[in-house]
Formats: structure tokens, sequence, C-alpha cells
């Protein structure tokens, strides 16, 4: 029997069981019963590697189309002459396939554990922050403003001791330092917790000290006339007891800072 031919292939048709129509060097058209008679391209070979008869699907006609798979069958036959059988390639790329997404899968999956910074924070937030008398409003407010928007979303773990230095670089620059020395002061205390918990093993604000953000400086309140005159009206009623009240005033004589004591 000749080689197949287009119109041939389009006429193909089977009553009652399959019909394999051979085109040569191994290529069938596997013509299926019913209306619409479904039709497969096939390569039958013998594999190198088991030395079994076996058969190739390249695809469904008339999407393959003859020439088509002529030129398919072609390659696969040129693999076989090398020692390729390529069912068994195929299955080979497919669990590679399967392989590398599973990877991909579980390196993703790994990288969603990992704690970030946020992440970090609200634990700390929710077993030890939320003790402070502001149940630790004020440092959130403080890491969200200068924190989370640069480093939230890095992994705890990989926090290196130049991001945290960046983020109170900022603070200072806009002339806040005293708040930069709060915030790593909160910095420290969260990255403790999170080495105590196991979350991260390196404290990445070590080796930073508050003063390289800034020396923390004291100032002298100088009571005015109306203030002095203020604090006699009220001391009586703080509550304190009469030596603490009495400290005050020597202590205000001492530095030269009262022109005048109660009862004078």
């Amino acid at each position: 029997m000749g080689k197949l031919t287009d119109v041939q292939c389009k006429r193909a048709k089977t009553e009652d069981k399959d019909v394999f129509l051979p085109d040569g060097a191994g290529l069938y058209l596997r013509v299926r019963p019913g209306d619409g008679s479904t039709k497969v391209w096939l390569w039958r070979f013998k594999s190198p590697v088991t030395g079994s008869t076996r058969w190739f699907d390249l695809g469904s006609y008339p999407v393959l189309s003859l020439v088509a798979a002529r030129e398919k069958a072609a390659l696969l036959a040129a693999k076989r002459r090398n020692g390729i059988d390529p069912i068994e390639e195929e299955r080979q790329a497919d669990e590679a396939t399967r392989a590398e997404a599973e990877r991909r899968r579980k390196e993703a999956a790994a990288i969603a554990a990992r704690m970030t910074v946020k992440g970090l924070f609200e634990q700390w937030e929710k077993l030890e922050l939320n003790g402070r008398k502001d149940q630790g409003r004020e440092a959130r407010r403080s890491f969200e403003k200068d924190v989370f928007p640069f480093i939230g979303d890095v992994a705890a773990e990989e926090v290196k001791r130049g991001m945290i230095a960046a983020c109170l670089d900022r603070v200072v620059e806009r002339g806040s330092p005293v708040l930069a020395r709060n915030l790593l002061g909160d910095l420290r205390q969260m990255f403790g917790f999170g080495i105590k918990r196991e979350y991260i093993e390196n404290d990445p604000t070590s080796q930073l000290r508050r003063d390289d953000f800034g020396k923390k400086t004291e100032r002298d309140r100088v009571l005015n006339d109306d203030e002095i005159r203020r604090l006699v009206e009220v001391l009586p009623d703080s509550g304190l007891q009469e030596t603490s009240q009495a400290a005050v005033w020597i202590s205000r004589d001492r530095a030269g800072c009262l022109s005048a004591c109660p009862g004078a």
C-alpha cells in the first residue's frame, strides 16, 4: 500500500472497530468508530531500551496535518537510531518537569514561611509589647512610619545591620534623634525577643549604640514668676509628702531659680 493522501485522511471512517491506516516508516492514522470518526496519528517502533514494540501518540488529525505527522515521525526515527526511546524520553522529561515544579513549590512555601520583620513585630507585640503602659501603641506608630515601609517585608533572619542603621539615619535626618534612639531600643528588644523564640539566630542591632544616632542632652527648665506662684498654690495639694515638697523648694533654691519660698 502506498502512502496516504490528505483526501484519504479526511474521508477515512469506521463503523465498528479501530482502523489503522499505514503511511509507511512506522506512521499510522488510527481511525476510531463513530460519526465523527476520531483520528489520531501514531508512530510504531521497537524500543532500543526494552526491545518491545511500542506506539507513540503524535497528536490528532487534522490538528496535526499529514505533512507535520511525517516530519515528527522522521525526527523520532532519528532519535530511535541513536538509541533513544521517545516514550522513555518523554516520561523522563515529565518527571523532571514535575520535580522542578515541586522544588519551586517547596521553595515558595519556605519563603512564605519565613517570618518577616513585620511578622516578628506582630508576635512581639502580641506576646510582650502589649504589656507596656500604652499597650505598645507608640512603638507600633514608630515602626509603621520608619521601619515597615523599608524592611517590613524582609525576612527577619536576613536583616543586616546596615538596614537598621539606614532606617535610624532617616529618622535623624528629619531632625528626630531622640526618636531614633528610642526606635533603636525597641528594635533591639524585638530582635532579642526573636532570638529567645528561635525565630532568628542573630541580632542585627548589635554593635549599634544609641549615641550613634544623636547624643542625649540634659536641658535645664527654669520656672518663670507665674509658674513659681502657681507651684506655691498647687504643691500642697499634690499628694507629695512634706519632705518631698520641701526637697522641691530646696532643689530650686540651689539652682538659683526661686525668688521666694512659701510663707516667705
